[in-house]
């Protein structure tokens, strides 16, 4: 499978392994409609994070590319869950079909490489295989998945995690900046650039921070809401298997 890692900004390419590095599954998006070669499809991918970091200190996460929503056995669904599970699906599992919820949190092993193409750095999971070791990486919480942005943003106000200090919390790109020379302005309406700096500069602080007041946390959480969905738009799907 192949994975784009960088595009720009300070998302960093997933640096390449001489030997296999613990990781674990974090999102299996909601298949969507895509045009291909052979007429629109439905597709979606599986959001791996890996037990490396970048320089921000952000687990690196790494998108598939699309998968149709096919078990047959030369699909290539079929044939990364086979890797991914250490075993080919069963006859009850092929027919009746898999719960794909079922792989949040499963563990694995990668090998990472790098490819380079028209002029873009990208990373391909050379090798998959499920991580029976003592040690395996469990996800961080960091990673916000599709379907909690999603309903976030249709719904406007949900109901908040614990920790973040409110009964309820916006839509991420209405939370307003209480911060620096962007402060009053909805996160929303901050260019790539501005976000990008806030991100960078001042999320760590934040996390440092051992008091944070109730904005902070707000702020926070919309950031890394933001920040997955840039990044995961900067990790776009190559054309087809």
């Amino acid at each position: 499978m192949k994975i784009q890692a960088k595009s720009g900004g300070n998302f960093e390419t997933h640096p390449e392994t001489s030997s296999l590095i613990h990781a674990c599954i974090v999102d299996v998006t909601t298949p969507k409609p895509v045009q291909t070669d052979w007429g629109v499809k439905d597709k979606f991918k599986i959001v791996y994070e890996s037990e490396l970091k970048d320089s921000q200190g952000r687990h690196f996460a790494l998108f598939s590319q699309g998968y149709t929503v096919s078990l047959h056995e030369k699909a290539a669904l079929r044939k990364d869950l086979k890797k991914i599970l250490g075993r080919d699906l069963t006859e009850a599992e092929a027919k009746e079909g898999i719960e794909m919820e079922d792989l949040i949190g499963k563990p694995v092993q990668i090998l990472v490489a790098h490819e380079q193409h028209d002029g873009k750095t990208y990373a391909r999971i050379a090798h998959l295989q499920p991580d029976k070791t003592d040690a395996p990486h469990k996800p961080s919480g960091g990673f916000t998945r599709e379907r909690d942005r999603e309903a976030k943003n249709a719904g406007g106000a949900t109901a908040n995690r614990a920790g973040s200090g409110d009964s309820e919390r916006q839509d991420w790109s209405k939370v307003k900046v209480h911060v620096g020379k962007y402060a009053g302005i909805e996160l929303g309406q901050l260019d790539p650039e501005s976000a990008d700096k806030l991100w960078t500069n001042w999320l760590p602080t934040f996390e440092a921070n051992q008091k944070p007041t109730a904005d902070d946390k707000r702020l926070a959480a919309a950031l890394r809401e933001s920040r997955d969905m840039v990044l995961e738009a900067l990790n776009p799907a190559p054309a087809a298997y």
